[in-house]
C-alpha cells in the first residue's frame, strides 16, 4: 500500500487501508498522517475521521478524540460512531455527555444491552444513581444470570442505604458467582456502610487469606493491594493503629514500587493517633528513603508541624515549589503554619494558593480555611464574612454551617441562628 500510494497519490481508498495498518502496527504517527491524507482528499469520509479519532485516543488526546467524532457522528450518526464517541468522553470522565451520547446511540438500537449496561455504568459514575438503578433492575429482569447488572444493583441500593435491597442483590449475585472477588468486596463494603465495622474487617482478612499466594500475577497483586489499603483504613477507623500500620507496611513488601505509598500511610496512621514518637521514626525513615515523593514530603511535615518542629516542616514543602501542584504545597504551608499560631505567614500562603484554584471547590477551600483562621484569631466578623462566602458558593456545606454555628453558640449571640 505505501508503494501504491507512493505511485497514485489520490488514491484515498489505499491512503485508507494504509492509515488502518499503521494503527494495526501501533504506529500511530504514521497511521495519523495516512488519515489526514485521506482528509484532504475527501473532507467528509466518516471512515478516515472515526479511524483518526481511534489513533487520537490511543495517544491519549481524548479531546482531539472526541471532536473527530463529533464531526462524524453530526453528520451521519451511527451505533458504532456513537458508541466510540461516548467511549472518548469516558476517557475524559465526562460521563454525562458519555451516557447522553448512548441514549442516543439506543435510539438506533434498542434492544442492544451492551448499550444499555454501557448506559446505565455511565449514569452512575455521572452521579445519576436513581436513572442508573432503573436501567439496572430492567437488565436483571431481562438477564436474571448477569452478575455484574446484580452487582451494580447492590452498589446503588448501598449508595441509597438501602440496605436490604442491596444486601438480596448482592446475595444473588453470590449464588450465580460465588468465587467473583469483586463481589467479595462489595459485601465488605456493605457491611462497613452498615456501621458493621468489625464484620467488614473479618471478611476482608477471610478474603486475604484465601487468595494468598507465594506468587501473584500483576492483576492479583493489584487485587491485594486495594484490599491491603482499604483493610489499614478499616483498622485505623476503629483505632486499632497498630494493625494499621501493619497493613499498610505489606502494600510496601507486596510492591516494592508502592514502598513510599505505603510508608505514607504508616506515618499518617501514627500521626492520626497522636503517637508522635513513632510518627517522626516513620517520617524520617522514609523521608530518607524517599527522599523526592511528594506525598512522603507532604505528611512528613505535617507530622513535624504537630511536633513544633515549624521551621523544618516549611523548609521541606517549599522545596516542592516548582510551577507544579504549587497549589497543594501552599495549602500545606498554610496548614504547618496555622498549628504554629503563626497568622500572617498562613495568610500569605492562602492568598498564593487561592491564586492558583481553578475550580468552586478549590475556592471555597480557601475561603473555608481563611475563615477558620481568623475564628482562631478572634476575628469573628471577618471569619462569618468567609463562612457566608463559602455558603454563597455552596449553601449545603455542613463544615461551613456547623462552624458558623458554634461560632455564634460559643459567644453566646443569635442563639436562634445559631440553631
Amino acid at each position: 500500500y505505501e508503494k501504491i500510494t507512493a505511485k497514485d497519490p489520490t488514491d484515498s481508498d489505499s491512503w485508507l487501508m494504509l492509515g488502518r495498518l499503521h494503527k494495526i502496527a501501533q504506529n500511530s504517527v504514521a497511521s495519523e498522517k495516512a488519515y489526514k491524507k485521506v482528509l484532504e482528499l475527501d473532507p467528509e469520509n466518516e471512515d478516515a475521521m472515526t479511524g483518526l479519532a481511534m489513533v487520537y485516543s490511543d495517544l491519549g488526546d481524548a479531546k482531539a478524540a472526541t471532536d473527530m467524532l463529533r464531526r462524524v457522528t453530526d453528520k451521519n450518526p451511527s451505533m458504532r460512531t456513537l458508541a466510540a464517541l461516548a467511549t472518548a468522553y469516558e476517557q475524559m470522565r465526562d460521563y454525562g455527555l458519555a451516557a447522553e451520547t448512548l441514549r442516543k446511540a439506543l435510539t438506533l438500537s434498542p434492544d442492544n444491552f451492551e448499550l444499555k449496561r454501557a448506559l446505565a455504568q455511565n449514569l452512575m459514575l455521572a452521579e445519576k444513581p436513581d436513572e442508573a438503578l432503573d436501567i439496572y433492575l430492567a437488565l436483571a429482569k431481562a438477564e436474571p444470570k448477569d452478575v455484574q447488572v446484580r452487582l451494580r444493583i447492590s452498589q446503588l441500593y448501598r449508595q441509597q442505604r438501602k440496605f436490604d435491597k442491596a444486601r438480596e442483590a448482592s446475595d444473588r449475585a453470590k449464588e450465580l458467582d460465588p468465587e467473583n472477588l469483586e463481589i467479595r468486596y462489595n459485601e465488605v463494603n456493605l457491611l462497613d456502610a452498615e456501621g458493621r465495622y468489625d464484620e467488614a474487617i473479618a471478611t476482608l482478612n477471610q478474603i486475604l487469606d484465601v487468595t494468598a499466594k507465594s506468587k501473584y500475577d500483576p492483576p492479583e497483586r493489584s487485587n491485594r493491594v486495594i484490599f491491603l489499603e482499604r483493610l489499614g483504613l478499616l483498622y485505623r477507623s476503629r483505632e486499632q493503629y497498630d494493625k494499621a500500620a501493619q497493613a499498610f507496611r505489606s502494600i510496601g513488601e507486596l510492591d516494592p514500587d508502592l514502598g513510599a505509598r505505603a510508608a505514607a500511610q504508616v506515618m499518617e496512621t501514627y500521626r492520626l493517633a497522636k503517637d508522635y514518637a513513632k510518627a517522626e521514626r516513620e517520617a524520617e525513615a522514609a523521608y530518607s528513603k524517599y527522599p523526592d515523593d511528594r506525598t512522603v514530603t507532604l505528611i512528613r511535615a505535617s507530622v513535624l508541624a504537630d511536633i513544633g518542629k515549624t521551621d523544618p516542616a516549611a523548609t521541606s514543602l517549599k522545596k516542592l515549589l516548582r510551577g507544579k501542584d504549587d497549589r497543594e504545597t501552599y495549602v500545606s504551608l498554610a496548614q504547618v503554619y496555622d498549628k504554629a499560631k503563626r497568622y500572617g505567614e498562613m495568610s500569605q500562603m492562602l492568598d498564593a494558593a487561592e491564586k492558583l484554584s481553578s475550580t468552586p471547590e478549590e475556592q471555597e477551600g480557601i475561603v473555608f480555611m481563611r475563615g477558620a483562621m481568623f475564628e482562631r484569631m478572634k476575628k469573628y466578623a471577618d471569619a462569618e464574612v468567609q463562612f457566608r462566602k463559602v455558603l454563597a458558593m455552596n449553601p449545603k456545606s455542613a463544615s461551613a454551617l456547623n462552624y458558623l454555628g458554634y461560632m455564634l453558640a460559643d459567644r453566646n449571640v443569635r442563639l436562634q441562628e445559631a440553631y
